[in-house]
This record gives C-alpha cells, structure tokens and sequence, in this order.
C-alpha cells in the first residue's frame, strides 16, 4: 500500500520542532513496511508584490527533496498571502502546487490513499486533490485546527467545516479533540482517535541529575520547576509566572526552567534577570535533546489555555516527572489528577501555586506521582498501542487486505 502524507508541520532548518510528531509518525509507519511518501506544502512570501506591509516578509523557497531522519521529504512552495488579502488565493496557489506534484507521484506508481495533517488548509486542499483522483483521504486534526482558527475567522470556519464533512475519514489525537471537531460539524464517518506516540527508548528517566544538570549549564542544586512550549499568553505563561513569584520568598532552594520561544520571550529573560539564578529561560532545544532537559527538572507544569495532543506533557511523564496541567486538550484522559500529579483550571494563578507548594513540599509524592507518570506513557502510548490503528484506518479505506502493503 502506498500513503502520501501531506503535512505543512514538519522538521526544517529554521523550525526543528515543527511536526517532530509527524516525523515520528511516518518513520513508525515506514518500519511497519509501508510505502510513504512525504509532501511538505512550504509557504513562499512575494516581497515585490507590494504587499510587504501586510505581512511577513519571507525568502522565495524552491522545491526541493531532502532527508529528514532517513525519511525523503518533497518540500512544494506555494504562495502565502495575508488574510487581508484573501484566504482563497492562498487556497489556490497551494492546490496548484500540491496537484501538480501529486500528480507527479502518481505517474511514478499509483498512489493509494492521501493522508492531510491539520484541517484547514492543507487537510482542505488535500480533500479536494483526492476527489479529483479518485483515492480516499484521511485528514489528522492535531488542536488549534479545530479549537481556534475556526472561530477567529469566518472563512476558516466554513472551509473547515466544508472539511470535516467531506473527508473520508477524520483522525484526532485526543478523544476531547473528537468531540470538538464533532461539534463543529457532522462528519462523514465517526471520528477516529490515534494517539500520537511517545519515544520511550529517548523519553525516558536519567539518573545523576546532578551532573546532566551541570552538563546543561544550570544549577546542580535546588528543585527545579519546568515549562516546555511557547513563551506567550496564551500559553499560561503569566499565570506560572505569577505563581512562582507567590512561591520563592517561602522556598528559597526553587528555580523556573522555562524552553521555548515566543512574543512574550524577552518580558520573561528580564524577570528572569532581575531575578537572578532563580529564572533560567533557554529558549527552543532540539526535539532529541529534551529528553535531558525535562530530566534536569523535579516538576512539569502545563498552564496552557488551549491545547490539543500536548505531546510536551506526555513526553515529561515519559520522564518521570509529575505533572501539573490546566484541564484541556488530552489532560482530562490522562488519569492525572492524584495519580500523577493536578489537573488545575486554565488561567488561574492561585490553584496552580497551591498545587506546585503540594509537590515542592513532598518529595515523597513527588517520586510517587512520577513513577505512576512513566507507567501510564508506557502502557498507552509507545508506538505498539498506537500507530497500529493507522495501516487498520488506510485498509478499511482501501479495502487492501491484511498484511497488503
């Protein structure tokens, strides 16, 4: 059986972490003996259109085939206009340029189903190309595709739901994250959940916290509280904050470990400033070294608004680490709460200090709530407990029999 994922979220030179879950996914799906191909619609800005004022300026990128992993990636430009300017040229220039390369591949050998990562618009656009060959499509919906761009624009919401009707087969990764697309519209066949799955071999427990945390240029000593993610409001970012202020005077020993980037990015390396050794702001890491950054931590905190597969915090609980998490996206399905850490409500400050002083407090619990963390990801999310379901949704799809790949 031969799939082409189609996925605008994949890991480049200027976006490491961009889709690592896809990348994940698809090199899972490769050892599992099927014939993938990758399509990466890449979005190119025109400076000399006169726009530039309207939106990010950006370099022109050209088609090209790199590795990625040991997996062949055909990055395919389209042009990318600002909202302003209108979503259906967009629409068009990506449909082009994923035709005619889709249709490249089918000239090759026949292509048997299409597989769209995100619903709006690459997961739209897919839908339509697969009509107009004759193969089913599949279409992943990994969070804001469904919980947030639908509802800041009357377009994008009428497209996505236009989506969500006409694919073949919808996927989340989150049974809450079904719900909502089920919300939205009525699709044509229930809703599908694949978890994305979880490196155990990498996120995993290290021991000598105390020397990796050396090796990483933090502090050797102290207990160490971690966020993951992006640096921006949305994020909780300002709740956590706000909450580790509330705690420091009584717990001298703590520290903030914050990775990622994001528009709230440098208001947070100057409270970190002023407050010095206290606040440790790192910025983005390479997805094959967060295993050792979430290990130099005691505690891993998820403040997040909105969310949807949240793969920081499953791979945190690979680590061993108890979590404390708002409850949206996956949380609610983790069996979180007083097994392996707080499910706490998203942008309050006051239950997330009360619930970090419980942990800080107890290491016992603390070691407890970690060694039920690590349990629950191997038992429900290594790649044997969840991508098994995807060759299951393509053959039903196909109607290529067992073991026909």
């Amino acid at each position: 059986m031969r799939v082409l994922i189609v996925s605008d979220m994949f890991p480049r030179g200027d976006n490491p972490l961009s889709g690592v879950f896809v990348l994940d996914q698809v090199k899972a799906l490769l050892r599992n003996g099927l014939d993938i191909t990758v399509i990466c619609p890449t979005p190119r800005f025109i400076a000399h259109l006169g726009l530039v004022g309207n939106f990010k300026r950006g370099t022109a990128l050209k088609s090209n085939r790199r590795h990625i992993s040991g997996v062949e990636v055909a990055s395919i430009p389209y042009l990318n206009l600002p909202l302003s300017v209108g979503i259906q040229l967009t629409i068009a220039s990506m449909y082009l340029a994923l035709l005619g390369s889709i249709k490249r591949e089918f000239d090759k050998r026949r292509v048997d189903i299409i597989h769209a990562h995100r619903v709006f618009p690459t997961g739209y656009v897919s839908m339509l190309i697969s009509r107009k060959l004759g193969v089913p499509c599949a279409i992943s919906a990994h969070g804001s595709d469904v919980h947030t761009h639908p509802f800041n624009n009357t377009k994008i919401g009428m497209l996505t739901r236009r989506t969500i009707e006409g694919a073949d087969q919808l996927i989340a990764v989150s049974y809450s994250l079904a719900l909502q697309i089920e919300g939205l519209r009525r699709p044509k066949n229930p809703v599908l959940v694949v978890h994305n799955e979880i490196d155990t071999t990498l996120f995993k427990p290290i021991p000598e916290r105390a020397a990796l945390r050396r090796s990483l240029g933090l502090p050797e000593q102290g207990l160490a509280i971690c966020y993951a993610g992006r640096i921006s409001q949305e994020k909780g970012i300002l709740e956590l904050v706000s909450a580790f202020d509330s705690l420091r005077a009584s717990n001298p020993d703590v520290w903030l470990l914050l990775i990622g980037d994001g528009p709230l990015r440098r208001e947070i390396q100057n409270y970190g400033a002023i407050r010095q050794n206290r606040v440790f702001c790192v910025g983005p890491v390479l997805h094959d070294d967060m295993a050792k950054w979430l290990n130099a931590a005691d505690i891993f905190v998820m403040s997040s608004h909105k969310e949807g597969a949240s793969m920081v915090v499953l791979e945190a609980m690979a680590c061993g680490l108890p979590i404390i998490a708002t409850s949206v996206g996956i949380v609610p399905e983790l069996e979180i709460e007083n097994s392996c850490g707080f499910v706490i409500p998203a942008n309050q400050a006051a239950p997330l200090t009360a619930a970090l002083e419980q942990l800080i407090q107890n290491e016992e619990l603390r070691l407890r709530m970690g060694f039920s963390a690590r349990n629950i990801i191997t038992s429900k999310y290594e790649p044997a407990n969840t991508l098994s379901r995807l060759p299951q949704i393509y053959r039903r799809l196909t109607s290529h029999p067992l073991g026909d790949f």
